[in-house]
């Protein structure tokens, strides 16, 4: 409960979630606290990081090779088995069952349809080299697509910082370079 005029000054410190219990009191208790805050960031200790995991993978990329469409009803249907996710589909054009790749981000790479007889030869498994598919679980504290941006604009400054510094230091690279023939042709002009 905000002592005093909180509420006007911070009207925007809210409990992240409503449902959380902090404290279960009987009638006539109440707690006395003195809380201090402290805002840092995950690089100097864990427990400032509103990150529970962060991982990325690269898009994964399915595509069917000849023979794209079979006269055997069932072989597409043992490829969709073999795939946890439902990966492929297999919609009916003029009669005839065609397996296509509908859902290629649901593949997970562990491969299940290449162990399928025939399909090795039909399926090729491999993954989109700058297609990246981020996922980021938050502990509540920010949302994942604001960590996500905050995470970017940091990156995007280490990139101009690094790229400051070697422009410094090629820049004093060819100073000094410049400053050693300046006197190696004093030496040779006497």
């Amino acid at each position: 409960i905000p002592q005093g005029d909180q509420d006007q000054v911070y009207p925007s410190i809210v409990p992240v979630h409503d449902d959380i219990l902090i404290a279960k009191l009987r009638p006539g208790q109440e707690i006395a606290l003195e809380a201090w805050c402290t805002k840092g960031i995950g690089k100097t200790h864990a427990k400032w990081s509103p990150v529970a995991t962060a991982s990325y993978r690269l898009m994964p990329e399915l595509t069917i090779e000849l023979p794209e469409h079979s006269s055997d009803p069932q072989e597409p249907l043992r490829a969709k088995v073999a795939v946890p996710v439902s990966v492929f589909d297999q919609p009916v054009a003029a009669g005839v069952n065609q397996a296509c790749v509908a859902r290629p981000r649901s593949c997970t790479m562990r491969r299940d349809c290449l162990r399928e007889p025939g399909w090795a030869e039909q399926v090729k498994n491999s993954r989109i080299r700058d297609h990246f598919i981020f996922s980021v679980e938050s502990t509540g504290v920010l949302a994942p697509e604001e960590i996500f941006r905050i995470s970017v604009k940091i990156l995007m400054q280490k990139a101009g910082d690094l790229s400051q510094l070697l422009r410094d230091a090629m820049l004093n690279q060819a100073t000094k370079a410049s400053k050693q023939t300046r006197t190696r042709s004093k030496r040779a002009s006497r």
